[in-house]
């Protein structure tokens, strides 16, 4: 799940990107592949899901290398010197390793992964939501 933060986020802020700068309509508020009627009235809405769970997912790519880092950080030179790269993905397993029973940081691991998962989620709740507003069909 790691290594699926960065091209997930790129995704995601690609397509904010794309519907909020560029004012590519074609993605926004889509409902079995149709867009709504007026798709550029939803599509701040859109952009800023898609903006939120991009930084939140990039975010936490650079958290967890800069706690990983950090951890390393905290020997002395000397044993940085001596044991070299190795401290770094070490240090970095921990955070990464599923199947070890304890890991160094288990707190870290189900952390990340509750966030990276519950961003993923909400944001696909939050564009179902905004989609089927978007077709909202009410009989006057």
């Amino acid at each position: 799940m790691f290594y699926g933060l960065i091209p997930v986020s790129f995704l995601f802020l690609r397509k904010a990107y794309k519907i909020g700068l560029k004012k590519d309509y074609s993605m926004v508020a889509l409902k079995r592949g149709e867009s709504p009627p007026d798709p550029k009235k939803f599509a701040p809405y859109q952009t800023v899901v898609n903006l939120i769970a991009g930084l939140v997912l990039a975010g936490l790519f650079v958290y967890i290398f800069v706690i990983a880092i950090m951890n390393v950080v905290e020997l002395s030179r000397t044993e940085l010197v001596i044991r070299g790269v190795n401290n770094v993905v070490d240090s970095l397993s921990g955070y990464l390793n599923i199947y070890d029973p304890e890991p160094p940081f288990p707190h870290h691991y189900r952390t990340w992964t509750s966030i990276a998962g519950v961003t993923i989620f909400l944001k696909f709740i939050f564009e179902f939501i905004i989609s089927r507003q978007a077709h909202l069909k009410i009989k006057k």
